[in-house]
């Protein structure tokens, strides 16, 4: 019987499934669900937060369904090319290539936790443009707040939005009509999914992304933010803006950093023509960096979090960055490219008190 339940698959693409998988840490989430049947092997894994499936070509004679551990799993697979035959045996799952052989613990299939279906609507929503937003938002969401709706990033009518509180990206986002909420720690893996000419659902409880051979669902924050139009000034009511390179700043940043006090908080100081960059504790020292005023005049004098202000820079991408400041307290907007070819991409940060 279990000679009928060889099945034979491509090392690479089952490899490339596994890389793609989320698994949780214990028990049967830490399996690997494997569904033999119509021509096809398919894998899903779950942390029960994201539910990921992917289909593979496959050999076999008999259907048949089991679980193995994903990290025996993978860790089986390395190294090998070809293919390898797979198949339940008492109570276990054995691969096989030639003479290698590695027996994988398996769990009743029945236990493993396939979420319900649930009605989806599609969307218009490019997956190229959803993917991009969140990979621009993302490092702004908070992950353990104790306000719910913070711990993801918020994908509405308009805009991308994430904030932990002490800054928030937003992004532009076209063709998406539903109000959602991506949990931060799923983010990332439907950003993976969201390949070109991928299908992006959306459901009361869940947000997928699909193709004709994967899926990635994932379970919504049941929670609502609140109007981020009321923290995030629009660019014209700022009074001053200056323009600096980010790499310079980035530079600036990293060598004054280890002089910072364990707030790891700088103070930027826009004089002259230039950006002086200094710890929050120590004035005495300083780094410059070549700034060109764009708006307003007399000084911008501002302290912020250092690591904030280095997740931001990273996100220039070589484009020129615009400072744009009201006051010492109220919240800084960044913006990225050209006077005339700004990006739509904009993020606040909160400053901190000066000493």
């Amino acid at each position: 019987m279990a000679d009928k339940k060889i099945t034979s698959v491509n090392v690479q693409s089952l490899r490339e499934a596994l890389a793609q998988a989320v698994t949780g840490k214990d028990g049967i989430t830490a399996h690997a669900l494997l569904v033999v049947a119509d021509g096809k092997l398919t894998v899903t894994t779950t942390d029960t937060r994201v539910t990921t499936s992917r289909m593979l070509l496959a050999r076999f004679a008999d259907a048949w369904t089991a679980t193995a551990e994903y990290a025996a799993l993978c860790a089986a697979l390395a190294g090998l090319e070809g293919e390898v035959d797979i198949a339940p045996t008492d109570g276990r799952v054995r691969l096989s290539q030639g003479r290698r052989r590695f027996f994988l613990d398996s769990l009743d299939p029945n236990t493993f936790p396939i979420p319900p279906d649930e009605q989806t609507a599609p969307t218009d929503v490019s997956p190229v443009a959803l993917r991009e937003a969140l990979a621009l938002v993302g490092y702004a969401a908070a992950k353990n707040d104790s306000r719910p709706y913070l711990n993801g990033v918020l994908l509405g009518p308009e805009h991308a939005v994430a904030s932990d509180g002490h800054r928030i990206a937003v992004v532009p986002l076209a063709g998406f009509t539903h109000e959602v909420i991506v949990p931060t720690s799923a983010a990332r893996f439907f950003a993976a999914a969201l390949e070109t000419g991928a299908r992006v659902l959306v459901g009361q409880s869940e947000i997928a992304a699909e193709t004709d051979n994967a899926a990635t669902r994932v379970r919504l924050l049941d929670a609502k933010w609140p109007d981020y139009r009321q923290i995030t000034a629009p660019l014209d009511s700022y009074k001053s803006a200056c323009c600096f390179a980010a790499n310079e700043m980035t530079a600036a940043v990293a060598r004054v950093l280890p002089f910072c006090s364990t707030s790891e908080s700088v103070v930027l100081e826009s004089v002259d023509g230039e950006l002086r960059v200094s710890p929050d504790r120590d004035a005495d020292t300083m780094d410059i960096v070549a700034a060109r005023r764009t708006k307003g005049g007399g000084e911008m004098r501002v302290g912020m979090n250092a690591r904030y202000l280095l997740d931001v820079l990273r996100l220039a991408h070589g484009d020129p960055v615009t400072w744009h400041q009201n006051g010492s307290m109220d919240s800084q907007a960044f913006t990225f490219g050209a006077d005339d070819q700004q990006r739509a991409d904009r993020h606040y940060i909160m400053p901190v008190a000066l000493r």
